[in-house]
């Protein structure tokens, strides 16, 4: 009798199993992968693919607005960078999806308002309740020639692999209008694109928006001006489903 090694049996399972309980691929005519997203600042809803087997979800939270700054004739002012929102990531099958979920991804947080003010935090964006990513929170307000306090990161949501939001950045101000500072930058998004500090020169300067998915915004800047400056909003979070369906 001829003996058959363990390791040459395991193959010939491996290559018994019918192609279509391997899994999908979007390179195979009998199957197919769909991609919904979720980006704008409105509610609702997701229906999942009429043929899927299961699917990974991906949330954002949104960025925290950043700091406003006081008026600061004679130094700067600078507001603190709002953090960003947390990211989630769960897989899900069909029947735990079921015939569709809400979704919840509301308007961007906003900057403080010119002055003294702390950036709004960010809202919680999610799918139902498999899938939430938290809102980073708001920067920090400056009062005259002083710093604003950096905005933490989104806290751990909802999924199988989640991912804290990263802070923003302190704001620096001064008693002297010759140091080069900058506001506090906005907490960049799992993707990038973080909100820049700004930065002033004998004048009042607004915070920048954070624009990509989850950036905080960043924070405003007052050096050697009379005048106040507002902090950026955040950015909106966003949702993406990856379908991966019989056909």
């Amino acid at each position: 009798m001829h003996k058959i090694s363990a390791a040459f049996l395991i193959l010939i399972v491996f290559f018994e199993i019918p192609a279509h309980t391997q899994g999908v691929s979007g390179n195979s005519p009998a199957h197919g992968v769909t991609t919904q997203y979720f980006t704008t600042n409105a509610n609702g809803t997701y229906t999942p693919n009429a043929f899927l087997l299961f699917a990974i979800m991906e949330c954002v939270g949104q960025g925290g607005g950043g700091g406003g700054a006081a008026a600061s004739a004679t130094g700067v002012s600078s507001g603190g960078g709002g953090g960003a929102g947390s990211y989630s990531r769960v897989r899900l099958t069909a029947a735990q999806i079921g015939a569709s979920q809400a979704v919840t991804n509301t308007a961007a947080a906003n900057g403080g308002a010119a002055g003294n003010n702390a950036g709004t935090a960010g809202n919680d964006t999610s799918l139902g309740s498999l899938c939430v990513g938290k809102g980073g929170a708001g920067g920090g307000g400056a009062a005259t020639n002083a710093d604003g306090t950096a905005g933490a990161g989104g806290v751990a949501g909802t999924g199988d692999f989640v991912i804290t939001g990263h802070p923003g950045g302190r704001g620096e101000g001064a008693t002297v209008t010759t140091n080069a500072v900058t506001a506090g930058l906005g907490g960049q998004g799992p993707w990038g694109g973080g909100a820049v500090g700004v930065q002033g020169s004998a004048s009042a300067v607004g915070g920048t928006a954070g624009v990509l998915c989850g950036n905080g915004g960043g924070g405003g800047q007052s050096s050697g001006s009379a005048s106040t400056a507002a902090g950026g909003a955040g950015g909106n979070g966003c949702i993406r489903v990856t379908e991966y369906n019989s056909r």
